[in-house]
């Protein structure tokens, strides 16, 4: 993973590039212009549209799109949250013995792209059509998950509707979790914002990734950008593939801020659990 340091303090911004690159020796770390410089130099390799997580101390950072640490915490303490940026390679995380069932994780980089819509349409579609055990797994901020089994005989977790508690759970949590609710099922689909502090860990442990990528007439540069990465890890993992999930639209049928969903949305689902081989 390509990290940027930023800082309007370039010799702080420095020192700090190299005290991370010491601690986090899978991750490629350099430092990047501050928001609204031009001033390149050989110090800063990397421009601000190549890289996937910044590490800034300043709030007009430019880059949609880019996974944002902030830099007012001890080293050890940035270390530690753009830890959970990262896959684990080698799923200790997942304790892989203990799920048994086949993880769908499908993720976005912004807010109104149909990720959560997309999921659960999924998980409802392989309920109904080949009838396996199947989960819906929300790592949402809030869910709306209101009853345990709906009609389509998916199985949402977890059965609360409003604040969700697996948005502020650590990693042990998750994994404690999952191995605990996911017992006896054939099929989960997880839906993992990217903003959420665990996600590249629960992502990592899931066969197949899917990107979704908003359908707006502006782009979905977040969603282009963490689907370029994962794709990048994936090519270094035998048994993980990624999918980009870009919904056709009509422009005509979208509110003004582009997240309403669209009647073909149910068909496009479809041709995607196809070419990933669950119907």
């Amino acid at each position: 993973m390509r990290v940027g340091i930023q800082s309007k303090d370039q010799d702080y911004a420095h020192a700090l590039a190299s005290a991370f690159a010491l601690r986090m020796k899978d991750c490629e770390v350099a430092v990047v212009p501050p928001a609204g410089s031009y001033a390149y130099d050989d110090r800063v390799p990397f421009r601000i549209d190549g890289v996937d997580l910044l590490i800034s101390d300043q709030t007009e950072v430019s880059g949609e799109g880019i996974m944002k640490l902030p830099r007012y915490e001890h080293i050890n303490e940035i270390c530690e949250m753009a830890r959970e940026y990262l896959p684990d390679p080698d799923n200790s995380f997942l304790l892989q013995k203990g799920i048994s069932c086949e993880l769908a994780g499908f993720t976005s980089g912004s807010g109104g792209a149909g990720t959560s819509s997309a999921a659960l349409t999924m998980g409802r579609l392989v309920s109904r059509l080949t009838g396996l055990k199947t989960a819906y797994v929300s790592f949402a901020p809030f869910c709306y998950n209101g009853v345990r089994e709906d009609e389509y005989g998916l199985v949402c977790l977890p059965a609360v509707s409003g604040k969700n508690p697996l948005a502020e759970s650590d990693a042990g949590q998750i994994a404690e979790y999952l191995r605990t609710n996911l017992a006896g099922f054939d099929r989960a689909v997880l839906d993992v914002p990217y903003s959420h502090p665990c996600s590249g860990r629960i992502l990592a442990m899931c066969e197949r990734n899917i990107v979704v990528v908003a359908p707006r007439p502006e782009g979905d540069r977040s969603s282009e950008y963490i689907a370029e990465m994962l794709l990048r890890l994936a090519s270094e993992q035998e048994d993980r593939e990624v999918f980009v999930f870009r919904p056709e639209y009509d422009p005509g049928s979208f509110s003004k801020d582009g997240a309403e969903l669209h009647s073909s949305y149910g068909t496009e689902v479809r041709r995607l659990a196809r070419e990933l081989g669950y119907v």
